[in-house]
C-alpha cells in the first residue's frame, strides 16, 4: 500500500507541475503579445518566450524485487521569434489626372491635362523614378531621385501634356505612367480620354 501511495503521491505532483509550468509559459506570452502603445513609425517587434522546464519525479517502492528506482523526466523547450524592422521600400504610388477627359474641335483644337504624381515610402532611403508617356515621348523632368528622411509621402512636381484629335480618329487616350525602379518596382498609371467633334 505504501508503494502505492508513493506512486498515488508522484502521479499527482507530475500534474500539479505541469499545470504550474503552464499556466507559468501563458502568463509569460501575455506579458511579451499583450497590447501596448505603438510608436509612430516603428516597424520592428520581437517575441521571446522564455524557457520552460516541467519534471517529473515518480517514486520507486522499497521492497518488492521488482521495485525500480526513482524515475525522472526533464523536458525543456525554448522557442525565440525575432522580427526585424522591413527593408526600405516603397508601398504606395500615387497619380491622377486633370481634367480626366473632354471635348474638342477635330484637328483645330487641343486641351491642356495636367498629371499629379506623388510617392509613398515606409522608412527612410533614396527612392528613382520617372514618368513614362503613353506616346513615347520624353521629356527634361521625367525621371529623377528622392529622398526620404522617414516614412511618409512625397509629391512630385506636376506635368502637364496638351494634346488635340484628328479628325480620322474621333477620341484619343493619352496616359502617363509613374514608374518607381529603386528600391523596389512599383508603378501607377493615369490616363485622359479627349473626343472630338
Amino acid at each position: 500500500m505504501s508503494g502505492d501511495g508513493r506512486s498515488g503521491w508522484g502521479a499527482a505532483a507530475a500534474v500539479i507541475g505541469a499545470v504550474a509550468a503552464l499556466i507559468t509559459a501563458l502568463v509569460g506570452a501575455y506579458a511579451l503579445l499583450g497590447p501596448k502603445k505603438s510608436e509612430a513609425g516603428a516597424a520592428s517587434t520581437s517575441v521571446t518566450t522564455t524557457t520552460t522546464t516541467t519534471t517529473t519525479k515518480s517514486g520507486g517502492g522499497g521492497g518488492g524485487g521488482n521495485s525500480g528506482g526513482g524515475r525522472i523526466t526533464t523536458t525543456t523547450k525554448t522557442t525565440k521569434k525575432d522580427t526585424k524592422p522591413p527593408a526600405f521600400a516603397v508601398t504606395e504610388v500615387q497619380l491622377n489626372v486633370e481634367p480626366s477627359g473632354g471635348t474638342v474641335a477635330c484637328d483645330t483644337e487641343s486641351k491642356v491635362f495636367t498629371f499629379r504624381g506623388a510617392i509613398v515610402a515606409n522608412g527612410a532611403g533614396e527612392v528613382r523614378y520617372r514618368w513614362i508617356r503613353s506616346d513615347g515621348a520624353i521629356g527634361p523632368n521625367d525621371s529623377g531621385t528622392l529622398r526620404f528622411d522617414a516614412a511618409g509621402t512625397k509629391r512630385l512636381d506636376e506635368i502637364t501634356w496638351q494634346f488635340g484629335v484628328p479628325a480620322e480618329e474621333r477620341v484619343r487616350d493619352g496616359s502617363y505612367t509613374l514608374e518607381v525602379d529603386m528600391p523596389n518596382t512599383i508603378s501607377k498609371k493615369a490616363t485622359a480620354r479627349l473626343a472630338c467633334a
